[in-house]
């Protein structure tokens, strides 16, 4: 910041969450803030912008049109924009990533015309290097936020730069020990193995629904069937629900922000065939009783053994589901999608050669 760019400069990490840091923070791809009535003073640095970006078997090089679109309550307006850069190459990711940039904004410090906008609304959007949008499936801004930066702060930023350091030093060794240990296998996979393992060798698999959470935001690998949002849809064989069934295993990646609830995750089977027949059901995978305070996303992962599914043999007919994830409290009411949102899911189907498999990955870690 000593020496402010003429343009803007980005960098990316691996994350899902908005740092606290952003003052002004929003789901999806725009952010909006009020205006101080002398906010493009000769003290604005300009603004700091992020954009928490999930990516879905992406392979294309990728920049970030970032677009002000400034008001007033007289109705004018005007627009500006910069680019944050990601990278020229073809690059393979499969996960969240937090693009952080700065954009010192010469054009508002130079126009005292902006001085007379109270509004500004900043729309990320996902590009290639040709300045072609892409495709939702590929990748989508989560979350954005925004924050304006002036002189004053730059001591802030340079008391925290040291101790920042050092964190960052503490946790790559402990990942990259983590890394070492599981032999390739994310710690995500390793721990839903682990417990889904645990879950069958308990004496009475067939209890109900046993769940766990665990702090992330990619779908563990091991999910055959993966899908962004809160549905997730597999077909099934002909003979699917035979004596080699045990259960369904199930994940969501709940985002939660600045949540202060109970939580349960109502999951819906929807099954359905070609002729029109369907049938529901449902269970519960339990979070929380009390009104725990969380703002970051976490893994949900349950087992279901499902033991309507093999008692019934009407249940063969059906040669689809779609399994729904709904975040309640307690009580069953719905929550709010401003406060926690399930933003993908994934399901497996077990048998008993699955079992058989989870019990060699384990034995070679």
């Amino acid at each position: 910041l000593p020496d402010v760019p003429e343009g803007a400069c980005s960098f990316f990490l691996p994350g899902g969450v908005s740092p606290q840091w952003l003052s002004h923070q929003s789901w999806g791809s725009t952010i909006t803030c009020q205006l101080s009535s002398h906010w493009a003073n000769n003290k604005f640095l300009g603004f700091s912008l992020c954009a928490v970006i999930a990516f879905h078997s992406f392979g294309h090089s990728l920049q970030v049109k970032c677009t002000y679109h400034f008001s007033n309550e007289h109705g004018d307006n005007h627009d500006l924009y910069c680019y944050l850069h990601g990278w020229y190459d073809e690059k393979h990711i499969d996960s969240d990533h937090i693009l952080m940039g700065f954009d010192p904004c010469l054009v508002a410090k130079d126009d005292c015309m902006f001085s007379e906008y109270s509004e500004v609304s900043v729309e990320f959007q996902l590009e290639d290097m040709n300045g072609n949008l892409l495709p939702l499936d590929l990748c989508q801004v989560h979350e954005c936020g925004v924050r304006l930066l002036y002189e004053d702060e730059i001591h802030c930023i340079d008391y925290y730069c040291d101790a920042l350091e050092a964190m960052f030093q503490g946790k790559r060794a402990w990942f990259q020990g983590k890394r070492a240990r599981f032999q390739g296998m994310s710690w995500e996979d390793y721990s839903v193995i682990r417990r889904t393992y645990e879950f069958l060798e308990e004496p009475d698999v067939s209890k109900g629904v046993s769940s766990f959470c665990l702090c992330g935001d990619v779908t563990p690998e091991w999910f055959s069937h993966q899908s962004w949002g809160s549905t997730v849809t597999c077909q099934l064989s002909s003979h699917w629900a035979n004596s080699e069934f045990l259960g369904f295993s199930l994940c969501a990646i709940i985002a939660f922000y600045y949540f202060k609830h109970s939580l349960q995750v109502k999951c819906t089977y929807h099954f359905r065939n070609k002729h029109g027949d369907s049938h529901d059901l449902y269970c519960y995978l339990h979070g929380w009783n009390d009104e725990r305070r969380i703002c970051s996303e976490h893994i949900f992962v349950g087992f279901d053994p499902c033991l309507v599914v093999k008692e019934n043999d009407i249940f063969s007919k059906y040669n689809e589901v779609s399994i729904e994830f709904q975040p309640e409290d307690m009580n069953g009411i719905l929550l709010a999608l401003d406060i926690c949102l399930v933003r993908k899911c994934g399901v497996r189907l077990l048998d008993a050669k699955d079992k058989h498999g989870l019990e060699t990955r384990l034995q070679a870690q």
